[in-house]
C-alpha cells in the first residue's frame, strides 16, 4: 500500500479532474497530464500528448459526470504511483421530440436528452515532476452488464456443434 500521504493526494487529484470535466474545462484536464501522457481508452486507439488528450476529451460529448473511487494505492518508486479503482460516468443520448427515439449526430431536433450510468474499472499512473503529481498513463474500461453470462459461442451452420 502506498503512504498513507498519499492516498489524500491522489483524491484531490480526482476531485481536481471531475470539477474540470463538469465545468468541461478540457484544457484544465489536459493540464493534469505529462507532456508524454498515454491514454488507453476503450473502443480507441492510443491516445499520445496533452493537445491529443484535450482533444479527445473535448469530442467526448455525450459523457457529462465522472467520478472515481480509488480502491489501491501502490507506490512504484519515489515518484510514481499506481492508482486502480472503479469510476462511475453519466452518459447522455439526445432525444428526437417528435419520436421519443434517438436522434443522430448534428439533429437540429435533438431535445432532452436519455441518461444512463457506466460503470467501470481504471488504472491510473501517476508521476511526480518537479513536485507537481500529473497522470503519465491512464486505461479504463466498462464492467460486464449485471447479470450477462459469458457470451456464447456462434454456430456456423453445418459445423457439427
Amino acid at each position: 500500500m502506498a503512504d498513507a500521504l498519499q492516498s489524500p493526494m491522489v483524491e484531490g487529484l480526482n476531485r481536481q479532474f471531475v470539477e474540470a470535466f463538469k465545468t468541461r474545462n478540457f484544457s484544465a484536464v489536459a493540464q493534469m497530464f505529462t507532456d508524454d501522457a498515454v491514454m488507453l481508452p476503450p473502443r480507441n486507439n492510443i491516445i499520445t500528448g496533452k493537445s491529443n488528450i484535450q482533444s479527445f476529451w473535448t469530442r467526448a460529448t455525450r459523457i457529462r459526470e465522472v467520478k472515481f473511487d480509488t480502491d489501491s494505492l501502490a507506490a512504484l518508486g519515489g515518484d510514481v504511483v499506481r492508482e486502480i479503482g472503479k469510476f462511475r460516468m453519466r452518459v447522455e443520448r439526445p432525444v428526437d421530440p417528435e419520436t421519443g427515439g434517438e436522434s443522430g449526430p448534428g439533429s437540429a431536433r435533438a431535445g432532452q436528452a436519455r441518461s444512463r450510468e457506466i460503470l467501470g474499472k481504471y488504472v491510473f499512473l501517476w508521476r511526480n515532476i518537479n513536485g507537481d503529481w500529473k497522470l503519465e498513463t491512464s486505461i479504463w474500461n466498462r464492467n460486464k452488464p449485471e447479470g450477462q453470462g459469458r457470451r456464447q459461442r456462434r454456430r456456423r451452420p453445418g459445423s457439427g456443434e
